[in-house]
């Protein structure tokens, strides 16, 4: 495995299942492009109280858990313990739809998606219905106090990687003008003029949620100026979320091992939310905006029901 640049060396990554449906395995050091995907970081399914209780940053997760065990129809008994990526949305699961994205972009060669032990077998079954090959990684936890978190599972996506890589989690979606060709064609060119160049995503959100995401401000430009995790409205004027959609140059990568290095002994919540290390990285590298229209919240039942009847097959 080689070696990351940067000051950190990166740990020996966990045992990968490389799941296969037919398709050769790519060779990693010949890969012109990576993705990585990661779970929900969220470990199991536990009942109402007693998740609030391991988890209580997570309560977009724990909520939506807590409508589906609650649900008094039967008609969703069925998804409660489902990782969030891998909820039905639009006639597949909703992490699916990446899936498809990338199969339009050539650039995207090698696809890595970071869970948990828990996990790691709802996610292999899945991967086996796909013709995509990709890699499963679990960072080797078991329940919510030995999750490595979200910054430290994309360092372990990232591992033995000297490529450009889409991070993406996994509980993420966007609309269907959403365009990943797009995207990656905007960081091709900001690439060409400064090599440490990242690009990040960023739609509307309301006023009264501003409190509930990781805030962006920009310049002119398009240059990510300042990021705040959940500030209050008055805090700030901009009313921009940054979605956890980054693509790093691999020249940045050496970014993402200091962060963690750095914060090797600070409390889990310090790297247990993408958005700080990006508020990290923007002082280090240039980091960039791409705009997007619009960004599917998750959160709980009637959100998820939303979300499914926007992706209603046609």
């Amino acid at each position: 495995m080689r070696a990351l640049p940067g000051t950190v060396p990166p740990r020996p990554s966990p045992a990968a299942a490389d799941v296969n449906t037919g398709d050769s395995v790519t060779d990693e050091s010949e890969a012109t492009g990576w993705v990585f995907l990661q779970s929900i970081p969220t470990v199991g399914a536990f009942p109402c109280t007693e998740h609030r209780q391991a988890a209580p940053e997570r309560h977009e997760y724990v909520r939506l858990e807590c409508d589906l065990q609650n649900d008094t129809s039967g008609l969703f008994s069925h998804l409660v313990g489902t990782p969030k990526p891998l909820l039905p949305i639009g006639g597949m699961p909703l992490v699916t739809h990446w899936i498809k994205a990338f199969d339009q972009v050539p650039e995207i060669t090698s696809v890595v998606v970071v869970t948990n032990d828990l996990h790691k077998p709802l996610y292999q079954t899945w991967a086996d219905g796909l013709a995509r090959h990709m890699r499963i990684v679990s960072d080797g936890s078991t329940s919510n106090e030995e999750r490595s978190g979200a910054v430290a599972c994309m360092e372990i996506g990232a591992a033995g990687s000297q490529e450009d890589i889409l991070f993406v989690a996994g509980d993420t979606l966007l609309p269907s003008d959403f365009s990943l060709k797009t995207l990656v064609s905007k960081f091709k060119a900001l690439h060409d003029h400064e090599k440490e160049a990242c690009l990040v995503l960023s739609a509307p959100v309301s006023e009264k949620n501003v409190s509930k995401h990781g805030i962006i401000e920009v310049e002119e430009r398009n240059r990510v100026t300042q990021f705040l995790e959940k500030p209050q409205p008055q805090d700030t004027t901009s009313r921009l979320q940054c979605p956890c959609v980054y693509l790093m140059s691999s020249e940045s990568l050496h970014h993402l091992q200091n962060f963690l290095e750095e914060n090797r002994n600070a409390p889990l919540s310090c790297r247990d939310a993408t958005g700080m290390f990006i508020g990290s990285l923007i002082h280090r590298a240039p980091v960039f905006a791409h705009h997007v229209t619009h960004r599917y919240d998750v959160g709980g039942l009637q959100s998820y029901l939303q979300c499914c009847q926007d992706f209603q097959p046609s």
